[in-house]
């Protein structure tokens, strides 16, 4: 969209809003049973700038048949532009917007200077994903199921090596699978592994003690662990605030290791949970646990997150680490080296790529 259009385009979404939501005005909530009013996708991003200004939540997000959405709070009306992917917020004759050059602000009066300009350079994002083998035996416990795995034992903590990969790789982004008994510790082990690699993490706990969590160079806006849906190993959403002003959402999961069934049907759950951010600039980052990437046309897992509208962005040497990205994403431009990296610290090597954030719209 030209610069010259955003002005008349944000004015005439807001004036509809401001009647559609008049006009539907009633007492219920739009919450699902059990479901309490919250903030989240681009609604939590504008929050996070605006703190109390923004007030908390009267009702649930709810949406319109083109995908734009909105939602009242006790100080004002959220929406959300979905042709333009554009969280707004209104108070008065206050406006703000979240735009690929940050926060704008502006009252009724002064809309005629506003100029929304997204950014014209490419944000480089090194986006990794790595499954370090129950915890890198950090823990002790998970340091002696590791030692007596068969054919091929893993004694010892193998963390500081593998902590140099990582430092190696130097990524913005990286998902990590196994991440086994980090959740122990005073300061938690995850905690430590942030503050060595200059990082903020979120730590999603799972039913089998594997963990998954994200570690990243980039302010952590709001994160769910999805682990609980998903069943037998692990899952995490993220919503990340770039440098340029541009939000990328993160997904990391963990699939089943046995059943192709029982992975497909975790997919259907997990595209699900992603589908809210497929127009979105967002990531993917797993251990999928698929070898069949050569003949997708029979590869069920490939097909469920291919037919959702996912794109493979990259695999690692033996299939079934994998990165997938949203269409808004820019194809990889290389991949990651990993010098140091190798069977003898963990029985997955990492995968990862370079993608440039370029403003679309």
């Amino acid at each position: 969209m030209r610069q010259s259009g955003w002005v008349a385009f944000i004015l005439l979404a807001l004036v509809l809003f401001l009647t559609l939501s008049d006009a539907s005005a009633q007492s219920e909530m739009f919450c699902s049973p059990g479901q309490q009013p919250h903030f989240s996708h681009g609604f939590a991003f504008l929050k996070a700038q605006l703190g109390a200004m923004m007030g908390e939540p009267l009702e649930c997000e709810h949406y319109d048949p083109a995908g734009n959405a909105w939602q009242k709070t006790t100080t004002g009306q959220a929406f959300y532009l979905q042709n333009s992917n554009t969280p707004m917020f209104t108070s008065g004759n206050r406006r703000w917007a979240w735009t690929l050059a940050g926060l704008q602000q502006w009252t009724d009066n002064e809309a005629a200077t506003v100029r929304i300009t997204p950014s014209s350079q490419p944000l480089t994002l090194r986006v990794m994903s790595y499954n370090i083998l129950f915890g890198a035996g950090a823990d002790p416990g998970w340091e002696q199921a590791a030692a007596k795995l068969s054919p091929f034992a893993y004694p010892g903590n193998r963390l500081p090596q593998i902590l140099e990969v990582i430092k190696a790789a130097q990524p913005d982004i990286i998902g990590i699978q196994e991440a086994a008994g980090w959740d122990k510790g005073s300061p938690s082990l995850a905690e430590q592994v942030a503050a060595e690699l200059g990082m903020n993490y979120f730590l999603a706990p799972t039913g089998s003690g594997l963990h998954v969590a994200l570690f990243t160079r980039f302010k952590i806006v709001e994160a769910e662990n999805l682990s609980t849906r998903m069943g037998n190993v692990g899952a995490l959403r993220a919503s990340l605030a770039t440098p340029n002003g541009q939000p990328v959402h993160v997904f990391v999961v963990h699939l089943d290791p046995f059943s192709a069934k029982t992975r497909a049907a975790e997919l259907v759950t997990l595209t699900q949970e992603m589908s809210p951010y497929l127009q979105s600039p967002t990531l993917l980052l797993g251990d999928m646990n698929f070898f069949c990437l050569d003949n997708p046309a029979d590869c069920q897992e490939y097909q469920v997150l291919s037919q959702a509208g996912w794109r493979l962005a990259t695999a690692g040497p033996y299939k079934i680490d994998q990165i997938w990205a949203s269409p808004s994403l820019n194809p990889p431009v290389e991949s990651l080296p990993f010098p140091g990296a190798s069977f003898d610290i963990s029985d997955h090597l990492p995968v990862g790529a370079v993608i440039n954030l370029m403003a679309t719209r």
